[in-house]
């Protein structure tokens, strides 16, 4: 019986140890100081838009709890003993972190990433609508600015996904910058050619895929200081259709010039004025031109 007293007498102070023990444990982990990050004590942190942080916490009872001001800006969790930041839109806003008697607040900047492209140069055909380049970055202030002297793109814009959806107008350079405040401007180049070309002297449509006669040209007629007359009629008569381009000397390949039109029975988008062209190629007997939705094929004459 004797034995048995003893061996309670044990136990019960066996438990009365352990239990001093874990309060005296409790006690030290609930006054820690409650401290943001595993070497350093953070008062603040930064990340981008769609990026995800993580914060080590220390101190207090290792039991955390989290809460944002503005949930629009940021979202944070708790995992065992890290804090998890992940920023939504840019802009700044603080986290409460709370354990046992202790708490603290944390300011967070969610700032803008930097702008990105998926390609810097496409190439597309006449009439093809593309959505395969992608902008990631900029903020809720990334725009983007259409630089088309040709007029080869008929529209370009930003959807919702960042994919830029494109379509092309007829053949041409263009270009598109993609700009937001405080951000290095990225630029896409824009390419739009047919998928064929011809060496055949005439008169074409560059809004097609491939290249089709606006007007057969079976005569052409130079006339030195004045220029060149394209006729639809190898015997021109009067009514017969026909363009007069005032190109009196040879231009440079790769330059920009404006040159006066003088349309005939022909479609009011050819209409008589100045036009502006880009000088494709000049070789030895060809001059190619490229206007807006045509191009002009002619042969190297006496200018």
């Amino acid at each position: 019986m004797k034995q048995i007293y003893k061996l309670t007498y044990l136990a019960t102070a066996l438990s009365l140890f352990l239990a001093l023990g874990t309060s005296c444990q409790n006690d030290a982990d609930t006054t820690a100081p409650l401290v943001i990050g595993e070497t350093t004590d953070l008062t603040e942190a930064s990340l981008p838009a769609l990026a995800e942080k993580k914060i080590i916490l220390r101190g207090g009872n290792k039991k955390y709890e989290a809460s944002v001001a503005d949930p629009t800006i940021a979202r944070v969790t708790i995992v065992k003993d890290t804090l998890k930041i992940q920023g939504l839109l840019e802009g700044s806003t603080y986290a409460t972190i709370t354990t046992a008697e202790h708490s603290r607040r944390l300011n967070i900047l969610v700032q803008t990433p930097d702008i990105s492209l998926s390609k810097t140069e496409l190439l597309l055909t006449p009439g093809e609508v593309s959505d395969i380049v992608s902008v990631t970055g900029g903020g809720r202030g990334l725009s983007l600015q259409l630089d088309d002297p040709e007029r080869a793109i008929e529209s370009a814009t930003i959807a919702k996904d960042g994919r830029v959806q494109i379509k092309a107008r007829h053949e041409g350079d263009a270009r598109i910058s993609f700009v937001s405040a405080g951000k290095e401007t990225r630029v896409l180049d824009l390419r739009v050619r047919q998928t064929t070309t011809t060496d055949k002297f005439g008169f074409y449509k560059t809004t097609n895929s491939t290249p089709y006669e606006e007007m057969a040209t079976p005569l052409i007629v130079e006339r030195r200081g004045q220029g060149y007359t394209l006729y639809a009629n190898a015997n021109p008569k009067v009514g017969d259709k026909q363009l007069f381009v005032a190109l009196t000397t040879v231009p440079t390949a790769g330059e920009q010039i404006k040159l006066n039109v003088r349309a005939k029975q022909l479609d009011a988008k050819y209409q008589t004025g100045e036009h502006s062209f880009v000088v494709e190629s000049v070789s030895a007997t060809t001059i190619r031109l490229r206007g807006q939705g045509y191009r002009l094929i002619l042969p190297r004459g006496r200018q």
